[in-house]
């Protein structure tokens, strides 16, 4: 699923949340969403943390990375 699909997904999730928010199955699949975006944002973090330094921006990239990727971990 491209990430506009998840966007999509979580956009229509939370529509039906808020015009029922006691639809169990659309918070189930809203949970499903949010977890297929943390796995696609962990992948490309760790391979930007794993890929060699080619320049002065890649140590910052590389310190953000390893941020955002505890922060989704914990």
């Amino acid at each position: 699923m491209s990430e506009g699909s998840f966007k999509d997904s979580e956009k229509m999730m939370l529509k039906a949340l808020e015009l029922q928010p006691g639809i169990v199955i659309a918070a189930f699949h809203l949970s499903l969403t949010y977890k297929e975006m943390d796995e696609k944002k962990i992948t490309i973090l760790k391979k930007v943390i794993e890929l060699p330094k080619a320049n002065f921006r890649d140590t910052f990239a590389k310190r953000k990375a390893k941020e955002r990727l505890k922060n989704l971990l914990d």
